[in-house]
């Protein structure tokens, strides 16, 4: 039996990038904002290619990353926030309704977004994830856009 397996491609390249970060918490947003920029630059995508765009809060990042897509120039996506529940009273409202409607936004157009947004209880521990979440990201953003990209080369 013959098997194609796909192995995962980490080269940056030739992919555009659209990161919309939240405002909110921006002390802690930017730090993760700049660290999956470090690591999307060194992993090969160019900053000409990159488009960064910030919103006041959570609840603007799909709105927002629904009317990037319409540009049509983009690879893959990335949401990029923080949500601490001692910050505000309806923590679970913002986070379930933002992280819902990016996927809903991701799936209904075909398009990869990343969610890098940071959901914690306290400041500490967003402190704490800032560096790995966003170099993870980073990584999670390559592959999957190289991913679709073989997938629809199959057709």
């Amino acid at each position: 039996m013959i098997v194609n397996n796909y192995k995962s491609n980490f080269n940056g390249r030739n992919l555009y990038i659209g990161i919309v970060q939240s405002r909110f918490n921006q002390k802690i947003s930017y730090k993760l904002l700049i660290s999956c920029l470090n690591m999307l630059k060194k992993i090969g995508v160019q900053e000409k290619n990159i488009l960064h765009i910030s919103v006041p809060g959570a609840l603007e990042i799909p709105l927002t990353l629904q009317n990037i897509i319409k540009l049509k120039k983009f690879n893959v996506l990335i949401a990029i926030g923080v949500i601490i529940r001692g910050e505000t009273y309806h923590f679970e409202l913002i986070t379930n309704n933002t992280i819902s409607s990016i996927m809903k936004i991701s799936i209904k157009n075909n398009i990869p977004i990343i969610n890098a947004i940071l959901t914690t209880e306290n400041i500490e521990q967003a402190n704490s994830r800032i560096l790995t979440k966003g170099i993870e990201t980073a990584y999670a953003a390559i592959e999957i856009a190289n991913l679709i990209s073989s997938i629809k080369k199959l057709h």
